[in-house]
């Protein structure tokens, strides 16, 4: 048995960081992007964005291109949709590229920018501490960038704070105006530090301070498009306020028509032409060909199915054509791609038995599909179809009913589902493939044998996480296949599916991957059947019901028919002599002799049970279990050879032992008869003449005289001896 594989990662939706793992053509557009981004140093500051829909790509890229300004530029990553609210937003924003500018390499060029930023930052943010209702009265009068200047002008006259003071106690609580105090506070003795400076002295002086990098600093900003549209606006006022600072590079990343329509909502200007006045270099996201995305889709499945350890029933002749019909249309992007290889391979996991796969791979495809991109319609058909007692009831129908009702619930799907005129005929498309009786298809065996969801056996597996404990699973049928050559643990499986009362479902389940057992292991699967077959119970009570003990020699038949006869007498000669059961044994051999029988050819049968060691025991066994006649009429073919009879004679007289010495023959005239009638068996053997007969035989012809003789006057037959030894 392999290793049970090791859990999924659910990392499959992150961007890549790592170009060596691209596979989309993203790195050589990423590094010529780093390129001119490296040459920037010394300049004026430079606003470039790159855009893209949702799940295209534009985070990748964004990671591509910092692998590649390694050393070459002073990286900060600003993510805005980590902070909410428009304070914190322009706070994070002024406190990271303060942090930037502290760090190592930049205090090395120059040991007053973070400080002098500091101050300057400091005045900003007290228009960023003022609450949302105040904010929004001041944001109606002045723009952002106007904000510092003003706050300038009021810091250089007493008189005017104090003005300032009295607005905000007009517009806010006194708890508004306690929490904002305590933050002009310290923006004051920010600023202090530098002698009150005017605000543009500072802008002047950082400015200064930034030329002397030799190195860029770029600045990404990334999922702009999941701000609020006041948010937006703040944001890209911030990149416009500070754009003019040399060796600044601004790296905004977003999706284009989201942005401009949040713009035009909040600013008099168009959405469009307003971004224009900012972004001064924009990139598209390259698009990905089809071709690509198709392999990177499947090269990543390849790596989910075929994973150390696991075994699955892969349907080389199905999949193609059922993929890029129906299921791959399902993909328009990256986002999407990655989005279900995550869920997949968690559901894949989850459907994993010690390494066996419980559903079929293709099928779970599909079906996971339609839970990510169709919900509900997975949630349709996991209540339609084959969901619970409705298979009971779909099982009593003929097949034209069968076929109505499954082309029913397929139409009542789609006709629900909110696609449009394209996508309704490829949800239609797929409900048929998971459930062909709904185009009159009636491959039972094959479905349960691939464990398809169009099997009532294997439906319910689709839509649960744990395996139902009154039902085989495909671990139990693959350790049948694994340990088939091994008798003793095929009993032992056997015996575990008869104790967990999941025998009947498992004697199918193996009868439709019968052809996955090797022909020479066949003699220790047969002798293993027949080893648990008196410990059979009794099938499920149905009008249509088959016995186990047929389920079981179904097996053998046809695993054994494309043999030749003398390949498969061998195999069952030997299982038979092997076996410790009865019951199956006698009944597969008779039915081998019946059938050969019809077909007009010799039987070895009779050899084989008239040679058995135990032909008595199993010829009264036969006789109890079988409801006919059969073992009689059997007997009755036996007995038209006399050499054959007299060697059955032989089986039916019985040895006891006296005083645990002496070993005496006796005959049970009235057990005997049961199989035969005494005088029909006596002729039989007598027309052997009696010089070719052993004296054995002629002591057992004796006994049969006898007990012929005791029946006639009436007297008890049951214990026939020698004469010096009746009872």
């Amino acid at each position: 048995m392999g290793k049970t594989p090791d859990a999924p990662q659910f990392s499959a939706d992150q961007p890549l960081t790592d170009p060596a793992e691209d596979k989309l053509n993203h790195d050589r557009f990423s590094a010529e992007i780093a390129q001119a981004l490296a040459n920037w140093s010394g300049r004026d500051s430079l606003v470039v964005s790159l855009t893209g829909e949702w799940g295209t790509g534009k985070s990748t890229i964004k990671n591509f291109i910092i692998y590649h300004l390694k050393n070459r530029a002073n990286i900060l990553e600003f993510n805005p949709w980590q902070w909410s609210g428009q304070d914190k937003l322009l706070e994070a924003f002024l406190w990271q590229l303060g942090a930037e500018f502290g760090k190592e390499d930049i205090a090395r060029k120059t040991e007053k920018l973070s400080s002098k930023w500091k101050a300057y930052a400091s005045i900003l943010k007290v228009g960023g501490v003022i609450s949302a209702p105040a904010q929004a009265v001041v944001a109606s009068v002045f723009s952002l960038s106007a904000i510092g200047l003003l706050l300038s002008a009021v810091l250089k006259a007493p008189v005017a704070v104090i003005v300032v003071l009295v607005f905000l106690v007009l517009v806010s609580s006194l708890s508004f105006l306690s929490k904002i105090t305590d933050q002009i506070a310290i923006a004051l003795s920010d600023w202090a530090t530098f002698k009150r400076k005017p605000l543009e002295e500072l802008r002047s002086d950082i400015e200064i301070e930034l030329r002397k990098l030799q190195k860029p600093v770029v600045i990404f900003v990334d999922d702009i498009d999941r701000l609020t549209d006041t948010e937006i606006k703040l944001l890209v006022q911030l990149v416009k306020a500070n754009a003019q600072f040399p060796n600044l590079v601004f790296f905004l990343l977003f999706q284009k028509n989201i942005v401009t329509r949040a713009l035009a909502k909040v600013t008099s200007d168009d959405g469009g032409k307003y971004l224009s006045k900012i972004v001064q270099v924009e990139f598209a996201v390259p698009a990905a060909s089809e071709k690509q995305l198709r392999e990177m889709l499947t090269q990543e499945l390849d790596k989910i199915l075929t994973r150390d350890g696991v075994r699955i029933r892969w349907e080389e002749r199905r999949w193609p054509l059922l993929f890029l019909e129906t299921l791959w249309p399902y993909f328009t992007n990256v986002r999407d791609i990655k989005r279900f290889l995550g869920v997949f391979e968690f559901y894949f996991a989850m459907h994993l038995n010690h390494g066996v796969l419980e559903v079929n791979p293709i099928d779970l495809f599909a079906v996971e599909i339609l839970r990510m991109f169709d919900h509900d319609s997975f949630l349709a058909v996991s209540k339609s179809f084959l969901h619970g007692r409705e298979w009971e009831r779909r099982s009593l129908l003929g097949q034209e009913k069968i076929l109505e009702r499954f082309q029913a619930n397929i139409d009542a799907i789609v006709a629900a589902s909110a696609g449009d005129e394209q996508t309704k005929p490829r949800l239609k498309r797929l409900l048929q493939a998971l459930f062909p009786q709904a185009t009159g298809d009636r491959s039972e065996n094959e479905w349960k044998r691939d464990l398809r969801i169009c099997d009532q056996m294997s439906f319910d597996k689709y839509f649960e996480v744990s395996t139902d404990p009154v039902k085989p699973t495909a671990y139990d049928v693959s350790r049948f296949i694994e340990v088939c050559g091994n008798r003793e643990a095929l009993v032992k499986l056997l015996r575990e599916t008869i104790a967990s009362n999941t025998i009947e479902d498992f004697l199918d389940f193996i009868f439709v991957t019968k052809e996955e057992i090797p022909i020479d292991n066949m003699q220790t699967v047969s002798a293993a059947l027949f080893d648990i077959g008196d410990e059979l119970p009794d099938p499920k009570p149905s009008f249509v019901s088959v016995g186990l003990d047929m389920q079981c020699n179904r097996i053998i038949f046809h695993r054994l028919k494309s043999e030749d006869q003398k390949r498969t007498t061998e195999i069952l000669w030997k299982a038979f002599n092997e076996t410790s059961g009865f019951i199956l044994p006698i009944h597969k051999l008779a039915l081998e002799d019946k059938a050969a029988r019809q077909r007009g050819e010799k039987t070895d049968f009779v050899i084989f049970l008239l040679d058995h060691k135990d032909c008595d025991y199993v010829l009264f066994r036969w006789k109890d279990w079988s409801e006919s006649n059969e073992v009689n009429e059997w007997i009755a073919r036996v007995i038209t050879d006399p050499s054959r009879a007299l060697k059955l004679l032989q089986h039916l007289v019985w040895i006891s032992t006296i005083n645990g010495v002496k070993k005496v023959p006796f005959l049970n005239g009235e057990s005997v008869e049961k199989l035969v009638d005494l005088s029909t068996l006596r002729d039989a053997v007598i027309a052997v003449p009696a010089e070719k007969r052993s004296e054995s035989d002629q002591a057992n012809v004796a006994l049969l005289e006898k007990a012929i003789a005791r029946k006639s006057e009436g007297k008890p037959y049951s214990d026939i001896r020698a004469d010096s030894l009746d009872f």
